[in-house]
């Protein structure tokens, strides 16, 4: 059996507003703010963050890309509710080991609808 389906062009589409998760929120708080929020603290517009999740070498890993800044975060786990864990501690530090992004830059990788 198989859970892979192709998605009909009216499933899937958002009304706009934030995810309502109460558990998630409350034990992920920092992920849940940088996957959910569209402002900063002091009021301006700014890209949520996504988040990619695979595995790969018999591990889970996860990248958490901050669209609004360039950065990007990795978490490599051998449980997949670590990734949870690991981005949500490290997001809690004062200085996170986020990397510069290639994505969406000139000479970086591009998305599918960058082309390439």
């Amino acid at each position: 059996m198989s859970f892979l389906k192709r998605r009909q062009p009216e499933e899937g589409q958002s009304n706009g507003g934030q995810p309502n998760d109460p558990d998630f929120n409350q034990r992920f708080p920092a992920l849940f703010e940088h996957l959910t929020a569209n402002r900063y603290p002091d009021g301006t517009a700014r890209r949520t963050c996504s988040l990619s999740l695979f595995s790969e070498d018999g591990l889970w890993k996860a990248c958490l890309n901050d669209r609004d800044q360039g950065l990007v975060l990795f978490v490599t786990e051998g449980r997949l509710d670590a990734i949870l864990e690991g981005l949500e501690l490290l997001l809690q530090e004062e200085f996170p080991p986020w990397r510069k992004s290639t994505i969406n830059r000139p000479g970086g990788r591009q998305g599918r609808k960058g082309g390439a």
